[in-house]
């Protein structure tokens, strides 16, 4: 795990984050990414995905899971 300096710097250098999550129950992870500037994709499952699609910051994947 990044941790500090390395994480944020890691952020910073990154060209996008991307959180293919089938569930996540907030995804501060995206937040921090986007207090970087670096662009994000996620899936719906992400529980912040709504405030991302609100805030037009975004490249939403919608995933539909099999239901067995």
């Amino acid at each position: 795990m990044l941790q500090g300096d390395v994480k944020w710097g890691a952020y910073y250098a990154a060209e996008t984050f991307i959180l293919p999550s089938h569930q996540d129950n907030f995804g501060i992870v995206v937040a921090e990414a986007l207090s970087t500037a670096t662009p994000v994709l996620i899936t719906n499952k992400v529980n912040i995905w709504r405030e991302i699609k609100t805030g037009k910051a975004r490249l939403l994947i919608r995933v539909a899971m099999n239901k067995r």
